[in-house]
């Protein structure tokens, strides 16, 4: 049995979901059917997806962008957001190894103690950056 309840975002994602499989179905030219011959999933389970009445699994999501040879996230909205948190992840991941060889460079022979005032003053000197940067926005 399914899940009743639910998010606001999952309910979008059923009707985009839908939209999208119906426009894909039209431009294909394949009907119904040939979509649940070719991926093997149930015939009423497909139309769920197409009426919008279900949202399709991963592995069907990925069964479907087969069929249509096009992405997941030409489906299903929600793998765009993987996407982009994949690649600003890496993004991410980069600058911070930057500020450390950078913090690294700075602090290279300083005693302990040193370093330790100069991450202080580094600390100061990001949440000043935090501030003037949230003042923008």
């Amino acid at each position: 049995m399914g899940r009743s309840n639910l998010t606001p975002s999952e309910i979008k994602a059923k009707k985009t979901i839908s939209a999208n499989l119906n426009t894909l179905l039209l431009k294909s030219g394949k009907k119904k059917i040939d979509i649940q011959r070719e991926t093997k999933i149930p015939r009423s389970t497909v139309s769920d997806y197409f009426s919008g009445k279900t949202l399709p699994s991963e592995e069907n999501v990925e069964k479907l962008s087969k069929v249509f040879d096009v992405s997941v996230s030409d489906i299903d909205p929600r793998y765009k957001d993987k996407v982009v948190d994949v690649e600003d992840t890496r993004a991410k991941n980069i600058a911070e190894e930057k500020m450390l060889v950078a913090f690294r460079k700075q602090t290279a022979g300083m005693s302990e103690d040193d370093q330790i005032k100069f991450q202080r003053s580094l600390n100061k000197l990001m949440d000043a950056a935090k501030d003037l940067n949230s003042l923008g926005e």
